[in-house]
């Protein structure tokens, strides 16, 4: 999130030296105009990528103090499994937390997860 950050106060640099740059001519302003036109999208598409990546970091948090407190550590089964179920929203927090690797699927569908995590 800090390389995010850093671009966003970049970008939010350059518009404000684009903004201060002199024109003459009305040419010049459109140029000018478009341009920081530009350069407020940029800081718009930065914005909503930084809420993302807040929002991935907080469900991951919330996920990994869920399974830190709660967990059960005895291996009653040889095979390790318990007998406990995870619900499709903790299996999607995982999953999206991990990247949506298969590997974090818990035998759920990749379409079950983003439906889970959407909701």
């Amino acid at each position: 999130m800090s390389k995010l950050d850093t671009d966003r106060e970049s970008v939010i640099a350059r518009a404000e030296q684009i903004s201060d740059e002199p024109f003459d001519t009305e040419d010049q302003a459109a140029a000018i105009s478009r341009r920081l036109n530009i350069a407020e999208q940029d800081i718009e598409r930065l914005a909503v990528e930084f809420a993302e990546a807040e929002d991935d970091l907080g469900r991951a948090q919330a996920a990994c103090e869920r399974y830190s407190s709660g967990a059960d550590d005895d291996d009653d089964d040889a095979d390790g499994e318990t007998g406990e179920t995870l619900s499709v929203w903790d299996a999607a927090d995982i999953w999206l937390s991990n990247g949506m690797d298969e590997d974090y699927t818990f035998g759920y569908s990749e379409d079950e997860l983003r439906r889970a995590a959407e909701a």
